[in-house]
């Protein structure tokens, strides 16, 4: 997609940007509790997200809200 991003429609190029952004809020809220309930599990393939969600009961209340909003 990046070869192609300057023939991406302008209403494209802006859900992409809202996603990055989504990403990044749900990174720094889930910051430390996947520091301290997903230390060992390799990243991607959603193995993190997996991890945090067998772990919910104990998440911080920044990341549970974070989990709340429904990006799966």
């Amino acid at each position: 997609m990046k070869e192609h991003e300057n023939e991406l429609s302008p209403a494209c190029k802006a859900n992409i940007s809202k996603f990055k952004e989504e990403v990044k809020e749900f990174s720094e809220a889930c910051k430390e509790d996947v520091q301290k309930n997903c230390k060992g599990v390799k990243p991607g393939g959603g193995r993190i997200l997996q991890c945090l969600k067998k772990n919910e009961a104990t998440l911080t209340p920044s990341c549970k809200a974070e989990m709340s909003k429904g990006r799966k």
